[in-house]
């Protein structure tokens, strides 16, 4: 009834193993604006049991760099890379299924109730088990944007686009605004031979279609798929092939794999979520990042200057905004600043 695609049917090219490493050496060479990377490498099980309930062909690209290098979150000065684990995939196929109009075979990499779909198509998957990463709009079919010809080449195009971003906040970090606007400061050697700055301006300036070199191939492609488009076809598609196999056991899937339903009551029982999802790989941490932000109490002051320190971007500025909530005496604001400038220009890394 679902497309066959066991994980024992997946051949992995040395395209996409070459690729995977272009990404190693991208990640080496961003490393002085990296501030923290966790992954966890996906188990072959988990990817196959995804695959059975959902009917998906699963990438190659994605599938080898899960199992091989991992799922979870690489934190950088100015923003971070998600690699969604086989949990935040369910839990995105869980919310979105009913409310969206996306093709049902692309595998969705953005969170639920986003203006618009993220996600590898696998309608247009490459001989060499590249899949490229699409955008549409509202969640319809027709793509919108073309964002890499595969999953390696994407990871790559997220570190570039970091490292041009970085450049202006590293600049501020060093340069009075006011000198450089009235062009009293200029980028002279001192301020280049910053191993940050250097970092961040060499890889903004890479001209990214120069590495992706399928990227106009891939775009071809999706344009082709654009043009044959037929929601009511897709949508009569995918409700026979949900039906066919019985509806409950898809959801029952999904549903098995989101977030725990117990209330979250402290902030105690909040870290110890994060841990276990950490643990997994997993990037989606909404529910503890808005009771940390929203419901903490003053007696956990302590627990959220010490979460100021955490790996997870969304989780340190929960507690930023939770502290600033909470605080009320003079001398809390000053003991905040003390703590930023202890974690090195902190400000900086709460962007």
């Amino acid at each position: 009834m679902f497309p066959e695609n066991s994980i024992s049917k997946i051949r992995v090219s040395n395209e996409i193993k070459d690729q995977s490493k272009l990404v190693l050496k991208f990640l080496n060479k961003a490393s002085p604006i990296i501030l923290s990377k966790y992954l966890v490498p996906i188990k072959r099980k988990e990817i196959d049991e995804y695959v059975k309930a959902t009917g998906k062909i699963f990438p190659s690209d994605y599938y080898y760099w899960l199992t091989e290098y991992g799922a979870g979150i690489i934190d950088f000065i100015n923003g971070c890379i998600e690699i969604p684990s086989i949990q935040d995939l369910a839990e995105n196929e869980g919310r979105n299924y009913h409310n969206t109009k996306d093709c049902w075979r692309r595998i969705p990499l953005g969170y639920a109730g986003a203006p618009s779909f993220l996600g590898l198509d696998t309608t247009v998957i490459s001989k060499r088990g590249c899949c490229p990463v699409v955008e549409t709009i509202a969640y319809t079919d027709a793509v919108c944007k073309v964002h890499a010809s595969s999953w390696p080449m994407y990871m790559i195009r997220q570190i570039l686009d970091l490292g041009m971003s970085a450049i202006g906040d590293l600049l501020l970090d060093q340069v009075d605004i006011l000198d450089l606007i009235n062009n009293n400061t200029s980028f002279n050697n001192e301020i280049i031979a910053n191993s940050k700055l250097k970092t961040a301006h060499e890889l903004g300036l890479t001209y990214f279609p120069g590495i992706d070199t399928e990227l106009n191939n891939a775009y071809s492609k999706i344009k082709v798929h654009n043009r044959t488009i037929s929601n009511k076809t897709e949508l009569k598609e995918r409700d026979e092939i949900i039906s066919a196999a019985t509806e409950g056991s898809f959801l029952d899937y999904c549903e098995s794999k989101i977030d725990e339903k117990k209330k979250i009551k402290t902030i105690a029982q909040a870290v110890s979520q994060i841990k276990k999802k950490m643990s997994i790989g997993n990037t989606l941490f909404s529910e503890e990042s808005w009771f940390i932000e929203k419901e903490s109490k003053k007696k956990d002051i302590d627990a959220l200057y010490r979460l100021l320190e955490h790996p997870v971007r969304n989780i340190r500025k929960s507690s930023f905004s939770a502290i600033n909530r909470l605080i009320k005496s003079k001398k809390e604001p000053d003991k905040l600043l003390k703590i930023m400038e202890k974690s090195g220009n902190f400000l900086l890394k709460l962007k």
